[in-house]
Parts: structure tokens; sequence; C-alpha cells
């Protein structure tokens, strides 16, 4: 490690100076990424995009030790991954940011992004409906309520317009 973290303000400055051709950006991000910092979550993103799937895993390895119990970087982690489509991976780092947010609080209030975040990538996977599962349902139902939505209603009419099964969605 021979430079300092990345900051917004070194992002927002590559970005602005190198946009044009989009491929110095590019290579300036994956040089960034070649030398990575334990505090550059954002380096697991671009490597992912690259193709660099091992060496992704190296740093985000290393972020999970440098930044032990951020729910807010195993989120990110978790949404990287999901975004790149390995999904198991995803699954892993929503899972465990939920358990340490469980085990050692929530400072960050990343627990809601976590459940549906884990949540997404169950659907995808086609994994059964687990206790996480069903929380991050109850939460989305609570929050539409909260907002007015007459949610047996919105079902109903659903069901009743295409056929399908709201409640199906939660239940696979």
């Amino acid at each position: 490690m021979s430079r300092p973290p990345l900051t917004d303000r070194m992002l927002d400055r590559a970005e602005s100076t190198l946009r044009d051709p989009p491929a110095a950006l590019a290579r300036q991000l994956e040089d960034w990424a070649a030398d990575p910092h334990r505090d550059d979550v954002e380096d697991v993103a671009t490597l992912l995009v690259a193709g660099r799937t091992g060496d992704a895993d190296t740093v985000a390895a290393e972020v999970r030790r440098s930044r032990r119990g951020d729910t807010f970087v195993l989120s990110f982690l978790g949404e990287s991954y999901e975004e790149a489509g390995h999904l198991a991976e995803a699954h892993r780092w929503f899972t465990m940011g939920l358990a340490v947010a469980e085990r050692s609080g929530d400072p960050a209030g990343a627990a809601p992004a976590l459940l549906a975040g884990r949540f997404r990538v169950r659907r995808e996977l086609d994994l059964p409906v687990d206790e996480d599962d069903q929380e991050y349902a109850d939460l989305v139902v609570e929050d539409l309520e909260a907002d007015g939505v007459d949610v047996a209603a919105e079902a109903a009419a659903l069901m009743k317009e295409d056929g399908s099964n709201p409640d199906a969605f939660f239940r696979r």
C-alpha cells in the first residue's frame, strides 16, 4: 500500500479530468485497485466490473478485516457482488452484515439495506423463505401501511388484474 485511501474528492477529480476518453478513467480506477488500500471499499466494485473477481475477493477480505463490524461496508460489498452477478457471494456478505448487526449493533443503520439485499439475492438464487426474509416482508408491509396503503386491497387488485399472487413473492 503506497497510496492513501481514496476520497470522494479524488474520485470526483479523476472523473472530471479523465472522462474523455472513458478508457483513461477506467485505467486510473484499475491502477488504484491494483494498489489497494485497506479502506478502499469502492475498489471491490471496480475490480468486479473489470472481471477481476479474485482480486476483488482479496480486497474485500482486507476491507472486512480493517472495517470489522461496519455494517454499511458489508452492505456495500454485498451490493457490489450482486450487481456483478456473483449472487452466492452477495448472499454471504449480506448475511454476514446481518449477523454483525445482530451481534454488535448497527450504528450505521444498514440493517434494512442488508435485509433487502439479502431478500433480493435469495429470490434470485431460488432459496426458501427464512426468518430474515419474513422479517423483511413484514417491514415492507408495515412501511406500506404506515404510508396509508391498504395492502390487502392492493394485493386483491393485482390478483384480479393479472392473476398474480403478490403474497407468493414473499413466500416463495
